[in-house]
């Protein structure tokens, strides 16, 4: 039975699918775009939850709209 990989995202990797410097960006859209194609598992932690609550409404729009 294969078992799916799972990684551990911080907030800086859901920080640069928005707002790095554009060759960061797209690596890390394409890092997105695989783990959906290989089904991994995501996950974070409740800190990096926290902080990304506490973040500008308009830093939270974009995190919602991407997820």
């Amino acid at each position: 039975m294969k078992r799916n990989l799972k990684i551990y995202v911080e907030n800086s990797v859901i920080s640069a699918y928005h707002f790095a410097p554009r060759l960061i960006v797209f690596a890390t859209k394409s890092f997105f775009e695989k783990t959906v194609k290989e089904k991994y598992e995501l996950f974070t932690a409740d800190v990096t939850v926290a902080e990304l609550e506490k973040a500008d409404e308009e830093v939270r729009e974009k995190v919602v709209e991407s997820s």
